[in-house]
């Protein structure tokens, strides 16, 4: 009797499956169209293979843009008296990383008018360091002026290197008033 009931759940419980499949298989055949249907809309024209690369990098920037705004205003809520101390080592930190990057794309040659590069992710770095470090630095300097401007006055170096980042920014045409 047992082995017989068993059996019987056994048997039950492959049909069960049996219909939970075939329920499930519609579905799924709807699941595979929509997936199919996506990847056809992304589907890239063998005529159009070429990757617009500025593009791709314009997209990421934006998305770094809203990063800086959440630390400027989380720099706001910074005691006032930890915050100069805190503004003055970004400022030295953005310095440092703007001279080394000129550096970098002195040494390569690129002018900023020319393309965005794609085949060479140092010099990609080194622009993507300029445009960000330049647009964070902007965006503190607006927010906490007194701070930059004495900065600025008293390190030549820095405003050296700023100008030149911010005269490299606006001539690569990445960056646009959006």
């Amino acid at each position: 009797m047992k082995l017989w009931l068993v059996l019987h759940l056994l048997v039950q419980s492959s049909f069960c499956k049996i219909d939970h499949e075939e329920v499930h298989v519609g579905e799924k055949k709807d699941v595979r169209k929509q997936e199919h249907e996506q990847l056809e809309a992304h589907k890239v024209d063998p005529k159009q293979t070429q990757i617009d690369h500025a593009k791709i990098y314009t997209g990421l920037f934006k998305a770094s843009r809203r990063q800086h705004q959440i630390a400027v205003n989380s720099a706001k809520g910074i005691d006032i008296d930890k915050r100069r101390g805190f503004l003055e080592e970004i400022i030295v930190n953005i310095r440092n990383i703007l001279t080394e990057t000129r550096s970098v794309i002195e040494r390569i040659g690129h002018p900023a008018s020319a393309p965005f590069p794609h085949d060479s992710e140092t010099l990609k770095d080194a622009i993507s360091k300029v445009l960000e470090n330049t647009a964070l630095f902007s965006d503190l300097s607006l927010h906490f002026p007194k701070v930059f401007l004495k900065k600025m006055e008293k390190d030549r170096k820095l405003k050296t290197v700023i100008i030149w980042a911010y005269e490299y920014s606006k001539d690569t045409g990445t960056v646009n008033d959006r």
